[in-house]
């Protein structure tokens, strides 16, 4: 699960989200602030504004942060479970390379596809977003 969990961190904080590596458990509790501004120009101004456009957008399902992880409402954070996967795949991979040695750059991508696509797919429409704000700018 570290694996998965850093590469949701590293990919997610690349384009500018702000997370904290998980230590342990199967979710990561991203802040998508960076986008504020241009969500707001788009009428959106809540984290559940936010989820619902990202399900249409990109298919991705996550939950709102907000209220209901006693975070408020207009925090555009997200709880994201990355254990859409064939653990017992991922578990086997893991155990044949081996306790203690890192695994290939791959292994997210060829073991954990579900997460691997889900992530990029939020990292495009970060991108995207973020593009946007930059071309409506006078």
């Amino acid at each position: 699960m570290a694996a998965v969990a850093e590469y949701c961190h590293r990919e997610l904080t690349d384009v500018g989200v702000k997370a904290v590596v998980p230590k342990g458990g199967f979710y990561i509790f991203p802040n998508f602030e960076v986008l504020r501004e241009t969500l707001i120009a788009q009428g959106i101004h809540t984290c559940e504004q936010m989820v619902e456009k990202l399900f249409r957008q990109t298919a991705v399902s996550v939950m709102a942060g907000g209220p209901g992880f006693l975070r408020p409402e207009t925090e555009l954070t997200v709880r994201l479970c990355f254990v859409h996967f064939d653990g017992a795949d991922a578990l086997l991979e893991s155990e044949r390379i081996g306790r203690g040695t890192p695994f290939p750059e791959d292994f997210v991508r060829t073991h954990c596809t579900n997460v691997y696509d889900g992530i990029k797919k939020m990292s495009r429409w970060v991108i995207n977003l973020l593009s946007e704000k930059t071309t409506q700018k006078p």
